[in-house]
């Protein structure tokens, strides 16, 4: 029998990811004006941006590379994280089959 995918379990956890990122951003942005309204300097608040935004970019192939094409039914819990957000994506997840 198949299940839905939108269960409660897998609806909550998508709202937990999209209200983790948006926090993740909204403090990035936020940590960001502070330093601007601080020094007034366009320069340091861009340089803080891309600083912030660097590990991200950096790191989420990696995240990708350790999922790789390894048997993606060990895999679903972590499809949707990137590794700089977390790094979860490298843990082979099992699927409860109960």
């Amino acid at each position: 029998m198949k299940e839905k995918l939108f269960n409660r379990n897998f609806t909550l956890l998508l709202l937990g990811q999209v209200f983790s990122l948006i926090g993740n951003y909204t403090l990035k942005f936020a940590l960001s004006m502070y330093v601007l309204e601080r020094t007034g300097s366009a320069a340091i608040f861009a340089g803080l941006l891309a600083v912030a935004t660097v590990p991200q970019v950096l790191l989420a192939p990696i995240g990708g590379a350790a999922r790789g094409p390894a048997e993606p039914e060990k895999h679903d819990g972590g499809a949707g994280c990137a590794f700089g957000n977390g790094g979860f994506s490298h843990i082979p997840w099992k699927r409860r089959t109960s």
